[in-house]
């Protein structure tokens, strides 16, 4: 790999190097023990793939992501992720990562791919890398010696003139434009319970407050799955427990605080994401609901300007 990357560099010192990694582009820890030893400049970058099937950090059964609790198969797979390819981004030979390649089941009806591909979109937006999609055609004149073969995992349909997946542009609208913002309601009061907000599932995707009217009981964010409402509810499968059996599905409560490009004012503003079609309505919350507090904690807390990404469960239907 080395070698390559200098010739290719020494050939044309203009164009990227991309590295891939390997086990189908999903591994890279082998890079800890021994570092590339390049002297190119700026142009290496990374590359990796992503399947449910995979395997990265799970036995490799695509089943894994509809048999485990949907919170704790997804921290798994983000913590292993992150171990065998995120730390590439990190360090003293830190270099950009690219996601040339993943993709899922765009009938809709793939229980396990609607799960999976959540929960990679929690990390392609929280760690803003950009990324390629398996794949635009949808059929094939020729495939393993069989004539107009169906993709699944096109993005065209069979015909090529419609999208397969009717809400695709809703299901990765957040990836595409992550700067959409949407002003949220800030309050001076920063002392009550109900104004903290804290992470509090294995796949840290559940912000959740102090049940005011409880004793210690946690509330969740959760969008309403009938409106464009967001509201606090019990939490989902928070439990951190390595023999928790909860299988209910989590995912209209898994929110994500993630850096904006908006230039505004940390100590005054924060954005909220959400879909397109929520653009113009108002975003409210239930009687439960605390308010952003008006503080720059929130601000230093998280380095920079804050921003809220909503993944709630209409996006896969």
């Amino acid at each position: 790999m080395s070698e390559g990357a200098k010739t290719i560099h020494k050939a044309n010192p203009q164009v990227l190097v991309v590295v891939s990694g390997l086990n189908y582009d999903t591994e890279f820890h082998f890079l800890k023990r021994k570092h590339l030893k390049l002297n190119i400049g700026k142009k290496l970058v990374y590359e990796t793939h992503l399947y449910s099937w995979s395997g990265v950090g799970i036995l490799n059964l695509k089943e894994t992501w509809t048999m485990q609790p949907l919170n704790k198969i997804c921290a798994n797979s983000l913590e292993a992720l992150d171990n065998q390819v995120g730390f590439l981004r990190s360090g003293s030979d830190a270099a950009p990562l690219i996601f040339s390649e993943f993709g899922f089941d765009e009938s809709g009806s793939n229980e396990e791919d609607n799960n999976f591909l959540t929960c990679l979109q929690t990390y392609l937006v929280g760690n803003d890398l950009d990324w390629g999609l398996w794949a635009f055609q949808g059929s094939y004149y020729l495939r393993d010696d069989k004539a107009q073969v169906d993709e699944n995992f096109g993005l065209m349909d069979s015909s090529w003139t419609h999208l397969r997946y009717p809400n695709f542009n809703e299901k990765f609208q957040l990836l595409i434009r992550k700067i959409q913002g949407f002003p949220v309601t800030l309050s001076n009061d920063c002392k009550s319970k109900n104004s903290s907000w804290i992470f509090v599932s294995p796949s840290k995707l559940h912000l959740a407050t102090t049940n005011i009217q409880s004793d210690g009981e946690y509330l969740c964010l959760q969008k309403d799955s009938n409106s464009p409402t967001i509201l606090t509810s019990k939490c989902i499968c928070i439990e951190d427990d390595d023999d928790s059996t909860c299988l209910n599905n989590p995912q209209s409560q898994w929110f994500q605080l993630v850096p904006t490009n908006n230039n505004v004012q940390p100590s005054t503003q924060a954005m909220f994401y959400s879909q397109p079609k929520m653009r113009d309505r108002n975003i409210k919350t239930s009687s439960y609901a605390s308010k952003l507090c008006k503080s720059q904690s929130l601000v230093r807390k998280f380095g920079q300007t804050v921003g809220l990404i909503v993944f709630f469960f209409t996006l896969l239907f």
